[in-house]
């Protein structure tokens, strides 16, 4: 195998674990709002922005996740907790593929 895809291995396995990692913050984060009676609003599923389009690959990548959390009393109460990955949108003309 060469350095190149040694390299490549080692960056995936340290992205999946960046995510994983992000998960348990917002899912630790997320148990003490519910213990203080803001059950989440959209149970396992996340709030995110994420493309799929060919040609932006560097949107790809989920650039924040975030958690909706109220009460049944005041619904229009929303508490919410967001891990941002990036800062912003890599321009189009910086893409590296």
């Amino acid at each position: 195998m060469s350095d190149q895809t040694d390299s490549i291995k080692t960056t995936f396995k340290n992205l999946i674990t960046i995510y994983q990692e992000t998960a348990n913050l917002l899912l630790d984060a997320g148990s003490i709002l519910e213990k203080a009676g803001y059950p989440c609003l959209h149970t396992n599923t996340l709030g995110t922005e994420q493309s799929k389009n060919i040609n932006n690959p560097s949107w790809w990548i989920t650039p924040y996740a975030s958690r909706y959390f109220a009460t049944q009393e005041n619904p229009a109460e929303i508490k919410a907790i967001e891990f941002s990955l990036l800062t912003k949108r890599i321009p189009r003309s910086s893409h590296l593929f």
